[in-house]
């Protein structure tokens, strides 16, 4: 059983609550600063739709595919990665593998590439700085719920029935068209943004400990 509980927390799979709350916050936050982004200057017009009972699959749904991408990327990828190359190297190449996953996703786009590639170093940012993928998890779930089951856009390329009916009127390079937000340079700009302020700012932002001061300087 020991050797069982050391195996799990070298994958960085340690269950953390209270990581994986602020987790789902923080991914809702992306969605929400898209929308109103969006919905503000006329390029995404989010009207309200029919309640499906959709919403209640794609609840646990994308919380089904976070935990295994989380556990795959960040737990079996990144932690691997680790232990042979610097925490940089490890968080480039783990993300680039994670965005290169979704290559062959329908309307895939070079943007939508690159937002899913800096939103996983994001994610496996915040799977060392806390030696948890909780938090991790929380977001991605977060992330494709509501920009899914809610927003109503597409979900790296798969269409989605939301509680929202979104109109575009704009160009796909601002709407992310039928790949989704990911596909937005809008919120590439944004994720780029949110990864430099949580890399300078942890503390301040989420208020926890680093799991391992050394360890984490070499990012």
């Amino acid at each position: 059983v020991r050797g069982e509980k050391r195996k799990l927390s070298s994958l960085f799979i340690i269950p953390l609550w209270k990581d994986f709350l602020k987790g789902f916050g923080f991914g809702t936050m992306f969605m929400i600063v898209f929308m109103i982004i969006t919905q503000s200057f006329g390029i995404i017009r989010f009207e309200l739709a029919d309640f499906s009972k959709q919403f209640y699959f794609d609840f646990f749904f994308f919380l089904m595919i976070a935990v295994i991408e989380e556990i795959v990327s960040r737990g079996h990828i990144l932690s691997i990665l680790k232990e042979k190359y610097s925490d940089f190297i490890s968080l480039l190449v783990s993300s680039v593998i994670f965005g290169l996953f979704h290559l062959g996703n329908d309307h895939v786009t070079v943007i939508g590439l690159s937002t899913i590639t800096a939103s996983g170093f994001l994610m496996g940012l915040i799977t060392l700085r806390t030696g948890s993928i909780s938090m991790a998890v929380g977001l991605h779930w977060a992330w494709n719920f509501v920009q899914g089951a809610i927003l109503g856009l597409c979900v790296s390329g798969q269409d989605q029935v939301g509680i929202f009916a979104p109109q575009f009127l704009s160009s796909a390079l601002l709407t992310g068209g039928d790949f989704g937000a990911e596909g937005s340079l809008i919120m590439l700009v944004i994720t780029i943004l949110v990864l430099i302020l949580v890399y300078r700012f942890w503390l301040k932002i989420f208020g926890v400990r680093l799991k391992d001061q050394s360890d984490n300087a070499q990012v």
